[in-house]
């Protein structure tokens, strides 16, 4: 029997023992969904409005923490494409962090989001 108990992500339980995702992991499975995301903004740069137009919708309930890392992707969508494309795909500090608030949700299609999901699948799944 599964227990649901209340338990911050990215922890996942299992019947017999809770599993942490490790950072490194969710850091590459985020950067690969954000080098996805900056192949599609290379031939159509118009994709930055879906992130500005997320940002202005997610401001209005986050936390001031989430705020502050949505107003600096806001100034960063406002330079050229080719810093956007850095942001999201750099290895950096600023960008693994930044990627835990990227604003292109939506960009991706459900095909595109899943196929690259599924390469971290193995890791990710926890047996019942």
């Amino acid at each position: 029997m599964l227990v649901s108990l209340n338990v911050p992500e990215p922890a996942l339980l299992c019947w017999h023992k809770p599993i942490m995702l490790n950072h490194r992991h969710i850091d590459a499975r985020s950067r690969a969904l954000a080098i996805a995301v900056a192949d599609q903004l290379r031939h159509q740069p118009e994709l930055v409005d879906v992130a500005k137009q997320n940002i202005a919708a997610w401001m209005k309930g986050s936390s001031s923490g989430v705020r502050s890392a949505l107003a600096e992707w806001d100034i960063a969508l406002n330079g050229s494409i080719d810093d956007v494309i850095e942001l999201l795909t750099s290895e950096g500090a600023k960008s693994v962090r930044l990627r835990q608030s990227n604003p292109f949700a939506g960009v991706l299609s459900s095909r595109q989001r899943t196929e690259i999901l599924n390469r971290f699948s193995d890791h990710d799944t926890v047996s019942t």
